[in-house]
């Protein structure tokens, strides 16, 4: 658990000694504001949010508390031109990728947003027709990076950058994730076949 860091729902937030077993130095955490217990004893978020917590009066016991962040104005609500996104391929067509923003600048959005790249924005490379379908597959996460704030809320996004692309995918014949052999292929370790992808380089 980390004070102040940005949580989302179901992340383990502390770990509470067994009460059957030996004495230990740990303290005992009760689950407040935005939090629930499970059958472990561990402490759980319930939203996104940032973690805090708050100690008796006597300091016989302290509570973790996750504040919703739906109403702060921080970088987890924001996306702005320029922000490199981390996002979900949700629809496909040959001109376009439909993608679902889940992070800008590495922070979690209490509401997901949505983004296109379109064809001219896959790759940096000269041509005058790009089949978006063989640069992401439905379900393919991605880096990519917000070049305009688009309409509708739809922010356009591009993966023109050699640092950006795809980063996890599966393989559409044995479901296996997969792993990057080019910057055009990724190549499942089971099978051995290669799809095409535009492949986002490490860093």
């Amino acid at each position: 658990m980390l004070l102040g860091s940005v949580t989302t729902p179901g992340e383990a937030l502390y770990q509470n000694p067994d009460p059957t077993a030996a004495t230990s130095s740990a303290p005992v955490m009760t689950a407040g504001t935005g939090c629930y217990l499970s059958s472990t004893n561990t402490i759980h978020s319930s939203l996104v949010g940032t973690v805090s917590t708050v100690s008796s009066p006597d300091g016989s016991s302290t509570t973790i508390n996750v504040t919703s962040a739906k109403h702060e104005h921080t970088l987890s609500q924001i996306i702005e031109v320029g922000h490199i996104i981390l996002g979900r391929v949700t629809r496909l067509t040959d001109r376009q990728a439909t993608v679902l923003i889940l992070k800008s600048n590495n922070s979690p959005l209490t509401t997901p947003n949505s983004g296109v790249i379109r064809t001219e924005d896959v790759t940096s490379l000269t041509t005058d027709s790009i089949d978006v379908t063989l640069a992401y597959r439905l379900g393919d996460v991605l880096l990519a990076r917000v070049i305009s704030l688009g309409d509708s809320r739809q922010f356009f996004l591009s993966t023109a950058e050699d640092e950006l692309g795809v980063v996890d995918a599966n393989c559409m014949e044995s479901g296996r994730a997969m792993v990057p052999c080019s910057y055009k292929e990724m190549m499942c370790p089971v099978t051995k076949v290669k799809e095409t992808r535009k492949v986002a380089r490490p860093e």
